[in-house]
């Protein structure tokens, strides 16, 4: 049986192995996208990112326990690790379809609305190829935004300047419950200059408030 470093955490794995048992980096997907092995310097970045997943439950944790009657989402019960993975993988697919790395934040959709959602969009191509983990870990982090939404929704409002200010924005965003998030496919579209491609968003595929699309 042939053994492989994760390309994560470098620890030896059987080439076939869906996750590091190690890290638990979904290496079956990693490899169906095409995402190669990410070097040592890589290293530092994720610790900072797992220290910013560790932050985001705990605020997490104190945004639902206000919330008397709800039921917690699966982001609430996962693991510190289970969202840092996912918050990953959405760089990784951005990174390997040559994407704004301006997308790597996700979006606040409807922010005007009663209920607004907290929403990453994925690349159409990337999102098919994915398994099931795969989608799972990037729903779990799509959740894990939105209390950082709920607390500050100005830096995930297209257009807010257009808008002339934000009436009602904050009002609006703090009524969002733990179920109010949501995945969108985009199509990369080139830009001109040799800039990175803009993400156009698509079709919803996974929903808090409904059942995940098998798209």
């Amino acid at each position: 049986m042939a053994l492989h470093p994760c390309p994560e955490c470098r620890v030896p794995i059987s080439e076939h192995a869906d996750a590091c048992p190690q890290c638990g980096f979904p290496v079956a997907d990693a490899e169906a996208l095409g995402l190669g092995p990410k070097s040592e310097e890589g290293a530092d970045g994720f610790g900072s990112l797992l220290l910013l997943g560790l932050l985001v439950l705990v605020g997490y944790g104190v945004w639902t326990s206000r919330q008397p009657g709800e039921n917690l989402p699966a982001s609430a019960m996962a693991t510190q690790r289970e969202v840092v993975q996912g918050e990953k993988l959405h760089w990784d697919l951005l990174e390997a379809a040559k994407v704004d790395p301006i997308y790597r934040r996700g979006a606040l959709v409807g922010a005007w609305t009663e209920r607004p959602r907290a929403s990453i969009c994925v690349p159409e191509k990337a999102w098919s190829a994915l398994t099931e983990k795969g989608r799972k870990s990037l729903m779990l982090h799509a959740a894990s935004l939105v209390p950082v939404m709920s607390s500050d929704p100005f830096p995930y409002v297209e257009g807010l300047a257009e808008s002339g200010g934000a009436p009602g924005l904050v009002e609006s965003s703090r009524r969002m419950q733990p179920k109010d998030w949501c995945i969108y496919v985009g199509s990369p579209v080139a830009a001109q200059d040799g800039q990175p491609a803009r993400l156009v968003r698509g079709a919803e595929v996974a929903s808090g408030r409904r059942q995940p699309s098998r798209r």
